[in-house]
């Protein structure tokens, strides 16, 4: 009896515990949940700049209830100064620290030069660890084998350690998604079996999805299990960048995803169905492959480069019962300014709004079907990385 009553206290003591995913409510968002590396709750608000310019401290976003939230994550470039990540910290927010996974860069001057066969040519296949390069105007880039043994000790021997000694509370490690036949040459595509067609055919390969070539789909899914166990052993936590099709696959290695304007792409499948059924019906978007994170209660955060703060607010507003997404609007330099962003459903500090959670259909009607998407939403991405460059010269 003893043991029974024992049992009923934890359980209301459990219960009493206020919801972590509310915004009305405080958080204790310092918190690592026991893992060992820091892991962020479902529900925050956050920055996103990766020109390495002085980082300013962003207001509270002002929920339509008036509760205000101070940013928990500001999302820097691995290389900015330790004095700027200190300062960071000193407001009591997290650093995630953004870095090129899945291509050498010749700029990342304290590992580039490690890589075997490293070299500054471009549309070159270099043999081992290096492939052809990123496509035209970025081909500085180039491919890394995310199988070859030299890559991996690389990163987890000198990236990782570098991220970890200037305080990196979490890694956004790039390019992590180079089985998108349809988008991406890398050099290292496997080209003979069942839709094992050559890259950039001109219409969507799906081998990735229903895995009837899938030497690459698995590679890189391995790679990115590789980068997720790594950043954790080294206690620090790990994004999932831009790839849904692996979502589910990875909910269970990878502590929060960070998505480049989901909201405005959906991937055709050769049979013709698209993602996303389950939230848009009809009009599907890539977003939804993120699902599995949300019913997991593990964050989604969300960028868009195009359209109002508003629009961006009420289109992601479906997966608010699933969770909802941290969404902000930017362009695509990355700099501190501009910056908006969402707090529920509307912008924050719009004043109060409906309270109901769902949208209707309408809220999709300016998306626009592409086998391509993931062509040009990686585009936008190494926008940002130039503009990382030409700050870093300045």
């Amino acid at each position: 009896m003893t043991s029974f009553i024992a049992l009923l206290s934890l359980l209301a003591v459990a219960s009493a515990v206020p919801a972590q995913n509310s915004p009305s409510e405080p958080q204790d968002h310092l918190q690592s949940r026991g893992n060992g590396w820091y892991t962020p709750p479902q529900t925050f608000q956050w920055q996103w700049q990766i020109d390495l310019a002085a980082v300013p401290r962003v207001a509270p976003d002002v929920y339509a209830n008036g509760t205000k939230a101070e940013l928990l994550i500001y999302d820097i470039d691995i290389e900015a100064s330790p004095a700027t990540i200190a300062e960071i910290k000193s407001w009591g927010a997290k650093v995630a620290c953004y870095f090129e996974a899945g291509t050498w860069v010749a700029r990342r001057t304290k590992w580039a030069p490690l890589f075997p066969g490293a070299k500054t040519a471009t549309g070159k296949n270099v043999a081992g660890s290096l492939g052809y390069s990123y496509e035209a105007p970025y081909t500085d880039e180039l491919w890394v084998n995310p199988s070859d043994p030299e890559v991996r000790r690389i990163i987890k021997d000198v990236i990782y350690p570098f991220a970890k000694a200037q305080g990196c509370d979490l890694v956004e490690p790039d390019n992590v998604q180079g089985y998108e036949r349809d988008s991406y040459c890398t050099g290292f595509e496997a080209t003979t079996g069942a839709n094992c067609g050559a890259c950039k055919s001109g219409s969507t390969k799906e081998y990735f999805i229903d895995k009837k070539c899938d030497a690459d789909y698995n590679a890189w899914l391995d790679f990115n299990k590789f980068l997720a166990d790594e950043a954790h052993k080294q206690g620090m936590g790990v994004a999932l960048k831009n790839n849904h099709f692996q979502a589910a696959e990875l909910v269970g290695y990878h502590d929060y995803v960070l998505s480049e304007e989901c909201v405005s792409y959906a991937s055709t499948f050769s049979n013709g169905t698209q993602v996303g059924f389950e939230v848009f019906g009809s009009k599907a978007n890539d977003c939804a492959g993120y699902l599995p994170f949300l019913k997991a209660g593990k964050a989604v955060t969300l960028t868009q480069y195009t359209g109002t703060i508003g629009k961006l607010c009420s289109d992601a507003a479906p997966f608010l019962p699933y969770g909802g997404f941290n969404s902000i609007l930017k362009k695509t330099d990355l700099t501190a300014k501009p910056r908006a962003a969402c707090c529920g459903n509307a912008p924050c500090g719009a004043g109060p709004q409906p309270t109901t959670t769902k949208t209707t259909t309408t809220t999709t009607t300016t998306k626009k079907t592409t086998t391509t998407a993931t062509t040009t939403k990686k585009k936008t991405t190494t926008t940002a990385k130039k503009a990382t460059t030409t700050t870093k010269a300045a």
